[in-house]
């Protein structure tokens, strides 16, 4: 009996060993796991801030000069007042036919600074424009303002995209109008997955994450379109830009005039964007996928399609 007491206990401790290896195999697999998945998330999110660094710097060496000029005949950059914006190549090359001060309207003189006194943007940009040296007197001029948001537009599009992202997921998550019920295979026959928000959730969901994060973002891009825009317009350097921004505001209250019209421009130009892009894109996919086969895959040409259509939407 003694024996098989022993033999007992023997076994019993053995079990409980193994229970104890078996216990500490789970909480390392489980560790591993984490340390993985942990891994796969920080790749994710330094490919998200390169993706967005690239793209946004692709987008800006091709449609600055276009903002420019958008920028400057918004401002009311003339070759003549009364016959309508100034061409391309007077912007360009200006001449010495732009307005001079005493040619401005009484109406653009009395739109001076914040404190009354201040020259308008009209007369600074005419008065630097006409003492450049002529070999600067080129295209380069309409990249100006380039460099603060070309250094910015990594972070500004990761805020962006990582904001979106993450209010997606919780309304996904939370809401049960954000979970698409649609039985549409090309859809739900995706994977399931901890990205399925990504392919499931509706279209009024992916509007109120877009226009939450438009307007979330755009408290960080003011100052830098702020500074932007004055330098297109009256071709100062960064630094000028910031400082008499300073100094005509007397803070950096300065840098977030016009924050209003921005905030409704980047929430609700998101707004339109955003669903716009997602629902050409499963129509796309919806359109091309057959019954029980694998979903189908959107190339690029068909993403650039869904992006553009979005754009425009968005403008």
């Amino acid at each position: 009996k003694s024996q098989n007491m022993k033999m007992m206990s023997s076994s019993s401790s053995l079990d409980l060993s193994r229970d104890k290896n078996a216990g500490v195999n789970t909480r390392l697999d489980t560790l591993d796991g984490d340390l993985e998945t942990s891994k796969v998330s920080s790749r994710s999110a330094v490919s998200s801030v390169l993706a967005g660094y690239i793209a946004g710097s692709a987008s800006l060496v091709v449609g600055h000069p276009l903002d420019s000029l958008k920028v400057l005949k918004q401002t009311g950059t003339y070759r003549s007042y009364g016959t309508g914006c100034a061409s391309a190549a007077s912007i360009i090359n200006p001449t010495n036919n732009s307005p001079s001060s005493s040619t401005v309207p009484t109406k653009l003189k009395s739109a001076a600074g914040p404190r009354g006194g201040g020259p308008i943007a009209i007369q600074i940009r005419t008065k630097n424009t006409v003492s450049l040296p002529a070999h600067t007197q080129t295209i380069r001029n309409l990249y100006a303002g380039i460099s603060i948001p070309l250094f910015s537009i990594g972070a500004i599009q990761a805020l962006n995209f990582a904001f979106f992202d993450t209010a997606r997921r919780a309304l996904y998550t939370n809401f049960s109008f954000a979970r698409s019920e649609s039985n549409d295979s090309a859809i739900s026959n995706f994977p399931s997955q901890s990205d399925d928000y990504r392919n499931k959730d509706t279209l009024a969901s992916v509007t109120i994450a877009s226009f939450v994060a438009g307007g979330f973002v755009s408290l960080f891009s003011s100052p830098i379109l702020v500074i932007k825009t004055k330098q297109q317009v009256m071709l100062w350097n960064s630094k000028t830009a910031i400082r008499e921004t300073l100094r005509n505001a007397g803070s950096w209250r300065g840098f977030y005039m016009g924050m209003g019209s921005h905030v409704f421009c980047d929430s609700v130009g998101r707004a339109c964007y955003y669903p716009t892009y997602e629902m050409l894109k499963r129509h796309i996919v919806s359109s091309k996928s057959m019954e029980g086969s694998v979903p189908y895959e959107l190339g690029l040409v068909e993403r650039m399609f869904c992006a553009g259509i979005g754009g425009m939407t968005c403008w």
